[in-house]
């Protein structure tokens, strides 16, 4: 909620940004980053955090429980994330059809402070939390390096 001052859009990528990164890999970041700005927006429009805790916690038993149906059945595992990426496909367009429909897919750019976007991403990328992760990021990467 910190970064909504900045604005709603810059809240959302920033917090993507760092989704993305906590994944630890380049091919992690990339689909995490997508996942990060899904999340966010879901966040934005209900102005709780549950629904993406709700969609992070499902995002990862699917993963979980598809990895354990591989190692019993590698056929198994294929037909099941299929049906469940094509019904996943299917219910996330009609629910963008309605949204758009509905006008209900837009961000506010209400109370957001006026900060030209270098100034807005300095003062993101410079504040004490960012920094913090950044260098524990950076630790964990040298660590796997390392072995």
């Amino acid at each position: 909620q910190p970064l909504r001052r900045y604005g709603d859009h810059f809240a959302v990528f920033a917090t993507a940004l760092v989704f993305g990164l906590a994944h630890g890999t380049v091919s992690g970041f990339v689909f995490a980053f997508f996942v990060g700005l899904v999340l966010g927006y879901a966040v934005f429009l209900s102005e709780s955090l549950w629904p993406a805790i709700l969609i992070h916690f499902l995002n990862n038993l699917y993963a979980s429980g598809i990895t354990e149906i591989g190692n019993i059945s590698a056929n198994a595992a294929i037909l099941i994330s299929n049906i469940i990426v094509y019904a996943g496909l299917v219910l996330g367009t009609g629910a963008v059809v309605i949204l758009v429909l509905t006008r209900s897919l837009r961000f506010s750019q209400g109370k957001a402070r006026q900060l030209v976007n270098g100034k807005r991403f300095k003062g993101f990328f410079l504040s004490v939390p960012m920094l913090i992760s950044v260098a524990v990021f950076l630790f964990f990467i040298a660590i796997v390096n390392i072995k």
